[in-house]
């Protein structure tokens, strides 16, 4: 008889052992659900937590929250339906103009940046307010630790000598009719005064901030680089600019692609379908995690 309770006790044990453990997968199980399922809607708590004090505006129906960082104007645009890995794209200068990519992108779940260095002409001053708002994006933030930049014109500059800084931060490189050459823009008086004080040089001899002569560790690292250009682009010649530096770029063993539009000048910028743009960004960050 006593055996007999021994093994009854025994067996009621492991009954409620099963069932703890079956508790307890199903308490795992309902965590990593709802783990896939934050995940899949895009959830970022870091995002919403720091504009968490910031009145949004509207850009193309999503949410613009603009803000100052060190004295510079700052811009975050949030998809309604984020990829979910915070893969995003910042714009170094001219927020807002020949928008089509950014809204579409926008629409694929990528949130879109801004950090205003418009008037800094790719200077190392423009770099560091680069580095320290990347920095932010991603811890502040939630922002991916790789990212797209989308520089036009002058911002196309900026584009390129900050991803040939540090490429690791980088999934690809977005410039449209890019400044490559600042001996041949700008041509105005002032502004080629404002380019020189903003470097701190006295003459174009001094200078040193061309992307035609600061590409190599971009080139060797694997990002890819799309260059948008017009073929009949007068204040920034493609031959002069992009096409000069998309050759350069090849040539040492780059990953670059040219869409060069016929007949078209400096502006309009962009693709009046961005679906090839879109793509290229979108492919550079693979599948959303």
């Amino acid at each position: 008889m006593r055996g007999f309770l021994k093994k009854k006790v025994a067996n009621r044990a492991a009954v409620f052992e099963i069932c703890e453990m079956k508790i307890l997968a199903k308490t795992i199980f309902s965590a990593l659900l709802a783990f896939a399922c934050a995940a899949a809607s895009g959830e970022n708590k870091k995002f919403d937590e720091a504009v968490a004090g910031i009145a949004p505006e509207k850009f193309f129906g999503f949410d613009k929250f603009s803000f100052d960082f060190g004295g510079r104007k700052a811009i975050f645009v949030k998809p309604a339906a984020p990829r979910g890995d915070g893969a995003w794209v910042l714009r170094p200068a001219f927020f807002g103009a020949f928008p089509k990519a950014d809204e579409a992108l926008l629409k694929r779940g990528f949130f879109v940046a801004y950090c205003d260095v418009t008037h800094l002409y790719a200077s190392p001053k423009a770099m560091k307010i680069l580095d320290e708002f990347y920095k932010t994006a991603v811890e502040k933030f939630g922002m991916s630790k790789k990212l797209a930049v989308e520089g036009l014109s002058r911002g196309g500059a900026c584009a390129l000598n900050w991803a040939n800084r540090d490429p690791s931060k980088f999934a690809a490189v977005y410039a449209d009719a890019p400044v490559c050459d600042f001996r041949v823009w700008p041509t105005s008086p002032k502004l080629k005064a404002d380019l020189l004080k903003e470097w701190g040089i006295k003459s174009m001899d001094e200078f040193r901030g061309n992307p035609l002569e600061n590409f190599e560790r971009l080139a060797k690292s694997g990002v890819p680089v799309l260059i948008v250009a017009g073929d009949s682009d007068k204040p920034v010649p493609y031959n002069l600019n992009g096409k000069l530096y998309a050759d350069r770029f090849s040539k040492a063993g780059g990953n670059i692609k040219t869409i060069v539009k016929k007949g078209c000048g400096h502006h309009p910028h962009g693709l009046d379908d961005p679906a090839p743009i879109v793509e290229f960004i979108e492919k550079s960050f693979g599948s959303a995690k």
